[in-house]
């Protein structure tokens, strides 16, 4: 598995208490599957890629007792023509010195997942790769 990006961030202070935190992220995600015969004696590879374009807007407010971040991320797959929106909720309130109480809530998304691809029961080996969606039979995964 092969995973290439690049990522540009930003962020703006509003006031000392408020921040807004912004950035985009071009990535590309390459996954290699080998395949050999053994007769006639034969390897090759298949090498699946998948380009992700994503957004993701963040405001914070912070105070002594408080810190909440609001925020959202946009992820399209131009291969697929799809295109993913989720939120992100992150609150904590300090009660005592020692005691904060945290809300932590958000939606995500995966496009590379591991399948099983050879299980041995008898001796406990499972083999596992990592495989891309492809949007017929491996779907992109989401939470919900």
């Amino acid at each position: 598995m092969l995973d290439l990006g690049v990522k540009i961030d930003g962020d703006y202070a509003i006031s000392s208490s408020q921040k807004l935190i912004a950035e985009y992220q071009f990535s590309e995600t390459g996954v290699t599957k080998p395949v050999g015969l053994n007769e006639p004696p034969l390897f090759n590879s298949i090498k699946r890629v998948l380009d992700t374009h994503a957004g993701y807007v963040e405001y914070n407010r912070s105070s002594k007792q408080t810190n909440i971040a609001l925020g959202v991320r946009a992820t399209n797959y131009p291969k697929f023509s799809k295109t993913f929106i989720e939120p992100l909720v992150n609150a904590s309130w300090q009660f005592l010195e020692n005691v904060r109480l945290r809300l932590l809530g958000e939606l995500k998304h995966q496009a590379t997942t591991q399948i099983i691809q050879q299980s041995n029961d008898f001796l406990g080996i499972i083999r596992r790769r990592w495989v891309i969606a492809n949007n017929d039979d491996i779907a992109i995964v989401q939470s919900r």
